[in-house]
């Protein structure tokens, strides 16, 4: 038998295929409900090992309690892995507002790519700005003119999270990184 405190001495992967996982999608949001019920109890000290909670195909497990986990679960050694297709997916299930709470919640967000336009325009935004130096210069019969402008532009822009390929967003606290994928099976 698999129980939540199993996770203290051992990885636990459920592994379910995709043409079942709306069969199995009830079960795995009462497992996925009991397990963050027994880490929110969880004493951790010290020596405890972090516990990583990767949660794939995150909507298919239903509504959960994520973001309250998310708020108070690192100080317990867990960390929670939320994997989805889309932005606009939590939306639907969480709602605007619980889904940017739990955005606000994540140290580190990666990006393999983003296909919708307020997916883009929002990840954007989340990787911020930076100032950007322009000058033009007025060329007239007796003089020219140069004039030096700042502004801020995105550092990444929006379009660009739909054209990655081979590299990876990753957004965190102190910045963003463009970094390359390694496959695995190209080795």
């Amino acid at each position: 038998a698999i129980t939540p405190p199993s996770l203290e001495e051992c990885s636990i992967f459920i592994v379910i295929e995709d043409a079942k996982l709306k069969l199995y999608s009830p079960l795995l949001h009462i497992i996925t409900a009991q397990t963050l019920e027994y880490l929110s109890s969880r004493t951790a000290t010290k020596d405890s090992m972090t516990i990583l909670l990767a949660l794939d195909e995150f909507v298919s497990l239903g509504h959960l309690e994520i973001t309250e986990a998310l708020r108070k679960l690192r100080k317990r050694k867990v960390r929670i892995m939320v994997l989805t297709q889309s932005i606009a997916d939590l939306d639907m299930m969480y709602g605007r507002l619980e889904r940017m709470s739990m955005m606000a919640n994540f140290k580190y967000v990666a990006v393999l790519s983003a296909n919708d336009s307020d997916t883009q325009e929002y990840l954007a935004r989340l990787a911020g700005r930076h100032e950007v130096q322009s000058t033009s210069v007025s060329i007239s019969a007796r003089s020219t003119t140069r004039t030096h402008s700042k502004s801020k532009d995105y550092i990444i822009d929006p379009h660009e999270f739909s054209h990655l390929g081979n590299h990876i967003i990753l957004i965190h606290d102190r910045g963003v990184l463009r970094l390359k994928k390694d496959f695995y099976y190209k080795h």
